[in-house]
C-alpha cells in the first residue's frame, strides 16, 4: 500500500466509490508533495461541495499515516463534531482493511476524538478549531473550514480569536519538520488564509487557490 499514491489509495480504500476529478487529482499531488516535504505549507481554498473535505480530511490522513505509522497527525474543524466525523470515518475504514493497509488501532486509545496506531507510535487527534491542543504535539496538521458560514466570518471576533489560536497553539504544536494543510471556503478577505496570505511572502507558502 505504500506504494499506491493518494488518488488510488482513495479509490482502494472507498471499494471504487470515490470518484477522480481533475480538481481533486491537482490537491492530490499537492498533498503528496506536503507528505514528502517539498511543500511546508499548503493552502486550498474552494467552494462548498467540491469534494476537498474528503480528500483532504478523509483519504489524505490515512494514505499519510499509512506512510508514516510513527507520525502524529491533528485534524481540526470548526466544532469538535465535525472534526471527530472524520476521525470516525477514518476507523470506519481501518477497521475493515487495517490488515490490506498495513495498520490497525490500538484497542486501548479508540476514539473519534483520539485513536492510536497499534503498534506504532503514531496517532491521530480531531479536536474543535480554538480548542485546547496542550500535550499534543503533530507532524501534520489539518485544519478543515476553520469558520463555518459568513455569519461567522463577517465577526471581527472570531477571526481575532481564530488568528490567535492559529499563532498561539497550532504552531506551537508542529513537531520539527511538520507540515500544515489548510482547507477552506473563502468568506472573508481577512478570514485565517487572508491573513495568512497579507502576512507572509507568498513564495514562502505554496499556495493552492482553486475559487
Amino acid at each position: 500500500m505504500n506504494n499506491l499514491n493518494l488518488i488510488e489509495f482513495a479509490k482502494f480504500a472507498s471499494f471504487g466509490f470515490w470518484k477522480e476529478a481533475p480538481h481533486l487529482s491537482l490537491i492530490a499531488s499537492s498533498l503528496e508533495k506536503l507528505e514528502s516535504r517539498m511543500y511546508n505549507n499548503l493552502i486550498v481554498n474552494m467552494p462548498p461541495r467540491h469534494g476537498k473535505s474528503e480528500l483532504i480530511s478523509k483519504y489524505f490522513p490515512l494514505w499519510y499515516m499509512v506512510k508514516n505509522p510513527n507520525h502524529r497527525v491533528i485534524l481540526t474543524s470548526y466544532n469538535s463534531k465535525f472534526a471527530e466525523y472524520w476521525g470516525g470515518e477514518i476507523i470506519n475504514i481501518i477497521e475493515e482493511i487495517g490488515d490490506e493497509i498495513g495498520i490497525t488501532i490500538s484497542k486501548k486509545n479508540k476514539a473519534k476524538g483520539y485513536f492510536k496506531i497499534n503498534g506504532a507510535k503514531g496517532s491521530m487527534s480531531c479536536v474543535g478549531a480554538g480548542g485546547s491542543l496542550t500535550g499534543r504535539g503533530a507532524d501534520l496538521i489539518i485544519i478543515d473550514d476553520p469558520i463555518k458560514n459568513n455569519t461567522e466570518a463577517s465577526s471581527i471576533i472570531c477571526r481575532e480569536n481564530l488568528w490567535d489560536w492559529l499563532l498561539s497553539t497550532v504552531y506551537t504544536r508542529l513537531e520539527p519538520n511538520g507540515v500544515i494543510a489548510i482547507v477552506m471556503t473563502r468568506w472573508h478577505k481577512d478570514d485565517l488564509c487572508g491573513r495568512i496570505i497579507n502576512k507572509y511572502e507568498i513564495n514562502n507558502i505554496k499556495r493552492l487557490l482553486l475559487e
